[in-house]
């Protein structure tokens, strides 16, 4: 995989190389909007599935009926690390995009 990125880094790197100022700028402020772009959906996606993850951890709960049980946790803890896997399989879809 680094041999990729390195590829696509000197790739990108002789185009700029052959832009003028006013091309480079487009250019330039199109990688911008579309990172912005990319990083946004990240976020926005991050918060659904926290947003779906607190939801369930108060089902688990009952909303402050009693404790917990270790099996309940166990699942909630699972829960949690799938929202960060999810993330950073999101996160290196986007790198891999730029």
């Amino acid at each position: 995989m680094a041999y990729d990125e390195n590829e696509a880094t000197t790739s990108f790197l002789m185009q700029l190389s052959t832009w003028d100022k006013e091309e480079l700028d487009a250019q330039l402020a199109n990688r911008v909007q579309v990172s912005k772009r990319a990083v946004a959906k990240v976020l926005q996606a991050f918060d659904r599935l926290q947003q779906r993850n607190d939801k369930i951890w108060r089902a688990i709960k009952g909303e402050g009926e009693g404790e917990v049980s270790i099996f309940m946790f166990i699942i909630y803890t699972l829960l949690q690390k799938a929202v960060i896997l999810n993330t950073c399989h999101i996160v290196r879809k986007f790198l891999s995009m730029s």
